[in-house]
């Protein structure tokens, strides 16, 4: 499921472009309040993939603040006065509830130093991916990496989207681990293609990587229009979860081309 969270601001709003930060704290604030014990849970724990990876997965993630009327200049976005979307989401029923049910209750919600009044909580249509493949841009960049060893230095290397063969093979291995911590079993077609839209990215300066700074660290991810060809219940997989690496940081948050309009929900 993905809610659509309509906020608004009774001023001029100046954030850091990159902002992903302050929004997991407000993500964590908001389930505290729902819910201390699931909020604990999420933080220090998470749901595992019960295979030799050990790997522990929050299973939500979200967008940045977005707007129409607004101005980045150097490391500053401007918003003006008005509405403000943010986008959250997540397969994961206690999540989606908890995170409702906190903004329903709280209706002033701040961001770093901004304030903004909670106007409106849509859910969004899951999209159809009955044929198997669907393409995307990023609302957030898509993160993949492998482990760097060397004399020098050790840890991990971020990889571009001209690397395609291997950022397929890591945002696969990411999205099979969250099916096994979601349902505790693989998929029945394990199978998924990744291809970069190559036209963009000869056109971009950076071939299609962007880089953000989450708490002081550079963090590099593909920010171009994709292609994902795979099982229905994976293509959902990724688009209900985020894909790739740091979702529960706000990476890897998907929007089809042609998308489906929200739908008002009470919640």
């Amino acid at each position: 499921m993905r809610l659509k969270i309509s906020l608004h601001s009774e001023s001029d709003v100046e954030l850091p472009v990159d902002h992903l930060h302050q929004l997991t704290a407000l993500v964590y604030y908001l389930l505290n309040n729902s819910d201390e014990e699931y909020a604990r849970f999420l933080h220090t724990e998470g749901y595992a993939a019960e295979d030799d990876s050990g790997q522990r997965f929050k299973l939500f993630h979200f967008s940045t603040l977005r707007s129409r009327n607004r101005r980045i200049s150097g490391s500053s976005i401007h918003f003006a006065r008005g509405g403000v979307e943010w986008l959250i989401g997540s397969p994961v029923e206690p999540f989606i509830r908890n995170l409702a049910s906190a903004l329903v209750v709280s209706p002033l919600l701040r961001v770093g130093n901004a304030h903004f009044e909670t106007r409106q909580i849509e859910t969004l249509h899951v999209p159809l991916f009955a044929e198997g493949h669907a393409d995307f841009t990023c609302i957030t960049p898509v993160v993949a990496s492998v482990r760097r060893l060397g004399e020098e230095r050790q840890g991990i290397r971020y990889l571009r989207p001209r690397e395609q063969d291997e950022f397929e093979n890591s945002v696969r291995a990411n999205l099979l681990r969250k099916h096994l911590a979601l349902y505790g079993t693989e998929p029945a077609r394990p199978c998924l293609r990744l291809y970069f839209d190559r036209n963009y990215m000869q056109r971009d300066a950076h071939e299609g990587a962007r880089k953000m700074r989450f708490k002081n660290v550079d963090v590099v991810g593909a920010f171009c229009p994709l292609r994902l060809e795979g099982s229905p219940e994976l293509l959902r997989l990724a688009w209900e979860c985020g894909l790739g690496e740091k979702n529960a940081a706000g990476f890897g948050m998907l929007e089809m081309i042609r998308p489906v309009s929200a739908r008002p929900t009470a919640v």
